[in-house]
């Protein structure tokens, strides 16, 4: 999978990152997470299917594997925590 899309869209940013490893990608789909991976990104895969449906050693790859995006943590990444009001 190439990883021409999220650079493209990286550069789109009105301050676009100074590394793509400042980027960080939600992904469900095997090629987006690899796609991702191949541009330097941080991905989080978020699987759709079940996580047999997946290759072992994508899921291995991503920079973290959540079963829902309601427990992914911004903290983790460097980045403010949720407002919770």
């Amino acid at each position: 999978p190439a990883p021409d899309i999220f650079l493209a869209c990286a550069e789109k940013f009105r301050r676009p990152p100074l590394s793509p490893s400042q980027c960080l990608v939600f992904e469900d789909a095997e090629n987006g997470v690899l796609a991702g991976l191949a541009a330097g990104m941080k991905v989080v895969f978020v699987p759709s299917l079940p996580l047999s449906a997946y290759s072992p050693e994508m899921i291995q790859r991503a920079t973290l594997h959540l079963d829902s995006l309601a427990k992914f943590d911004p903290v983790q990444f460097g980045l403010p925590p949720f407002d919770d009001h």
